[in-house]
């Protein structure tokens, strides 16, 4: 049985890399594709309460915050997985939960406010994932159309 095609297909900028399903797979055009049907955490995807739907999406992001000693810090990361309400980011810093932050896309010219919500320690690329929650819930941020939860 075939699948309809995705609402998705080309919602996505160029400038933008998406995660391919297997190592070894390239997607054949560029689409943003649910979290959950990658294979992230399958024994838990039917309890999941989310507020909207996670998609594997590789983008740009500078990210702002103030170090304790009170100096403002910019440093570029990637996102690995985004949703309307957040993002796991991918960054040399691991900062600290609770921390404040202002996510900018250059690229675009929009910044939303953020707050560090989880961490990781550095994995074998040397870099933390930090998962942020957006302090409002943006449709436009990520520059793609969010599927429907299901």
């Amino acid at each position: 049985m075939s699948r309809p095609p995705s609402p998705l297909t080309n919602a996505v900028p160029p400038q933008s890399k998406i995660m391919a399903r297997e190592m070894n797979a390239a997607p054949r055009q560029p689409s943003a594709t649910p979290a959950a049907s990658q294979g992230a955490r399958p024994e838990a995807a039917a309890s999941d309460r989310r507020r909207s739907q996670r998609v594997l999406l590789v983008l740009n992001v500078d990210v702002t915050w103030v170090s304790k000693d009170g100096i403002r810090v910019r440093e570029s990361a990637e996102t690995e997985v985004v949703s309307q309400h957040g993002a796991m980011l991918k960054m040399e810093t691991k900062l600290s939960i609770g921390s404040q932050l202002e996510l900018t896309r250059s690229s675009i010219g929009k910044a939303v406010k953020a707050r560090v919500v989880g961490t990781s320690n550095p994995g074998q690329d040397g870099m933390a994932r930090v998962a942020v929650e957006l302090s409002l819930p943006s449709d436009n941020f990520w520059g793609i159309t969010f599927p429907p939860l299901s």
